[in-house]
């Protein structure tokens, strides 16, 4: 567990890197949910082995570091080979705020609040990184009713359970 958010997750995951860095020189995997901008690339109740993490600018204005200067780019590649997976620090409040981040970022699937935090952390020590996440519901859909959560983490335990 590294915990939620962005700086959570990054702290979590450096001290667990660190505390188990015989374990985790195989491999990290950061499991859990996303909400996914098109059902029809990553339907509800399905998991995604994401093939890069992209951060949504949480700096000066809304810009990433990349943007500021302090790094060559808000992308960090991953093993996995389903597309894009958009980190960010708040969940899209609404289907309108959704809709306007995935067409800032059309290579995103889906967006969750962890993945570019653990991704540093896992390059800071030089240990590999797999994301995989389930969806859980549409980005911007707030109502916990109709999400199917356990559907979304069960894909996600299918998906790491898989042989290599």
């Amino acid at each position: 567990m590294c915990g939620f958010g962005l700086a959570a997750a990054g702290a979590g995951a450096a001290h667990a890197i660190a505390t188990h860095r015989h374990a985790a020189e195989e491999g990290v995997i950061l499991a859990g949910a996303a909400g996914t901008y098109d059902p029809d690339r990553l339907a509800i109740g399905a998991a995604l082995d994401s093939s890069a993490v992209r951060l949504d600018g949480i700096g000066a204005g809304g810009s990433g570091p990349a943007a500021l200067g302090f790094a060559e780019t808000d992308v960090i590649a991953l093993g996995g080979t389903e597309g894009e997976i958009l980190s960010v620090a708040e969940a899209a409040a609404t289907p309108a705020g959704a809709e306007a981040r995935a067409a800032r970022y059309p290579a995103a699937v889906a967006e969750e609040m962890e993945g570019f935090a653990v991704a540093i952390a896992a390059s800071l020590f030089g240990v590999p990184l797999r994301i995989v996440r389930g969806a859980s519901n549409r980005a911007g859909d707030r109502d916990h009713a109709g999400w199917r959560m356990a559907d979304a983490l069960r894909a996600v335990r299918a998906r790491i359970e898989e042989p290599a």
